[in-house]
């Protein structure tokens, strides 16, 4: 299988250097069991440091896509060996990395009454919708609904759900909106038969379902997205710290930050 070339964009470079190995190993470039490059060699490759190499390195081995072995290298595990894990607190961009998505259709579909209600508009109006399954390797995560309002359907196309873009960073780039923030709802329901079929589950069978608003930073809309999470591939990962403390990036509190009066 040949590798997908290496193109950068506008994310920072560990972020690129991380994003093309994992895409790579979901396609089968680097095998299960088959060790990465070395530090060095993956330098040269994209021509960068090795404190970006390291950077991109230390995100796979969280995601459980490789693992490090001192004195003989770094293993790949691959996608079927780990479960996604999402951080209740963390950046747009984690989210959609490491998908293989496949489309199953496009176009201005009827909204339902619960997008309806987000976007301010009547249940069953036509609104541009991105329908298609997110995969870990060649196994099922999720189910994937995006509704984008009109004022910004027309900045995105089929074409982009391949790249390692997450669509809003490109609605952002093409419309000028900068995007401000998303709030998120999780909750447990039944799987819709529609849902069930594209996750090799039966009707019926529990999912996590996540409602997830993008919002521009003059507070409007700009995508509302309905994903259907396969019940043995996701999970999430919540850090609980005292009141006060204010949590590194790495998920470890700040002492200096903490107040006197305790919890």
């Amino acid at each position: 299988m040949s590798a997908e070339p290496f193109r950068p964009v506008s994310a920072p470079l560990y972020r690129q250097v991380e994003e093309h190995l994992a895409r790579q190993i979901h396609t089968g470039v680097y095998a299960a069991g088959s060790l990465l490059p070395s530090d060095a060699q993956l330098c040269e490759m994209y021509r960068v440091s090795r404190i970006t190499v390291r950077g991109a390195i230390d995100r796979l081995v969280a995601a459980n896509l490789v693992r490090r072995q001192q004195g003989v290298g770094t293993f790949v595990l691959g996608p079927e060996q780990g479960v996604q894990t999402a951080r209740l607190v963390g950046y747009v961009d984690e989210i959609h990395p490491y998908m293989n998505f496949s489309m199953i259709e496009s176009g201005r579909l009827p909204l339902p009454a619960s997008v309806a209600g987000l976007l301010g508009a009547e249940e069953g109006r036509p609104c541009q919708c991105f329908v298609g399954v997110n995969h870990i390797g060649k196994e099922p995560l999720s189910y994937l609904e995006d509704y984008y309002p009109d004022d910004v359907a027309g900045f995105l196309a089929e074409k982009d759900y391949l790249g390692t873009l997450p669509p809003i960073r490109i609605v952002e780039m093409r419309s000028g909106r900068r995007f401000s923030h998303a709030s998120q709802k999780i909750d447990a329901v039944a799987a819709p038969e529609r849902v069930a079929h594209a996750l090799g589950l039966a009707a019926g069978r529990p999912l996590i379902r996540m409602e997830r608003v993008y919002y521009a930073a003059d507070k409007s809309v700009l995508d509302v997205a309905i994903a259907h999470y396969h019940p043995t591939r996701y999970q999430f990962e919540i850090k609980i710290v005292p009141r006060g403390l204010r949590p590194r990036q790495d998920g470890a509190p700040l002492a200096s930050d903490r107040d006197d009066q305790g919890d």
